[in-house]
């Protein structure tokens, strides 16, 4: 607890799936738009990565939080995450 990578840490798992939740709440949304969104939010304290984001949003699926479907756009997919109606519960609880 008495260095900086511990709360760095802490703060990026905890705090990431509140505002992966919080940004879902609002509309679907795929990963990019949820980066920015999250960053907007945090007045760009918190820039989250791609590392950051898909591990969460695979947990997040596994429980049953979100689901995800793919979209196609021309060329591009693109995983489109939604809340469930317990990821919902669970936003509203946090």
């Amino acid at each position: 607890m008495e260095t900086q990578t511990y709360w760095e840490l802490l703060i990026n798992r905890s705090g990431s799936r509140f505002f992966l939740l919080a940004a879902l709440a609002q509309r679907p949304m795929h990963g990019y738009q949820l980066a920015k969104v999250i960053e907007e939010a945090t007045s760009a304290c918190c820039t989250p990565s791609a590392a950051m984001i898909y591990p969460a949003l695979r947990e997040l699926v596994e429980g049953g939080y979100i689901t995800c479907e793919i979209e196609r756009t021309g060329s591009r997919e693109r995983k489109v995450c939604t809340l469930t109606p317990k990821g919902r519960q669970v936003y509203e609880t946090a």
